[in-house]
């Protein structure tokens, strides 16, 4: 995988569809994925909302990003890009209450480890249920 700096986005062609990985010197602080990458790295440079110096790029795969996501864990990428990924535990015979939107999340963990879980809607929550 190449690496960018910032200078090199002029470089990049218009409409490339990507995911896309920016570092602080040699942290992962964020994946992305974006039908237009040189628009996507101006937007990020733009906003402001977190500073990089490095970044590389991949063609675009589906659902690609989502699991690069929950493998590499970089500190921006979570709800709006600010707060840290959230790790879910759930001890095995216990009982657990979410929000109904981390279902998704949920259900990808258990089947990562393997864990044997019963999940019910009831009143607006997510009830999760570990048996192993």
């Amino acid at each position: 995988m190449k690496y960018y700096t910032k200078t090199d986005i002029k470089l990049l062609p218009n409409n490339q569809p990507a995911v896309y990985f920016l570092f602080q010197g040699k942290t992962l602080v964020y994946i992305g994925r974006t039908q237009n990458i040189k628009s996507r790295l101006l937007n990020h440079i733009f906003k402001n909302a977190f500073s990089f110096s490095v970044f590389c790029f991949i063609a675009n795969r589906e659902n690609y990003e989502q699991r690069l996501i929950r493998y590499f864990k970089p500190k921006f990428n979570g709800i709006q890009g600010k707060k840290p990924f959230k790790m879910y535990h759930l001890e095995a015979g216990k009982l657990a209450t979410f929000k109904i939107s981390e279902e998704s999340n949920i259900r990808y963990r258990a089947r990562t480890e393997k864990w044997k879980i019963k999940i019910r809607k009831i009143d607006g929550k997510l009830l999760v249920f570990r048996e192993s």
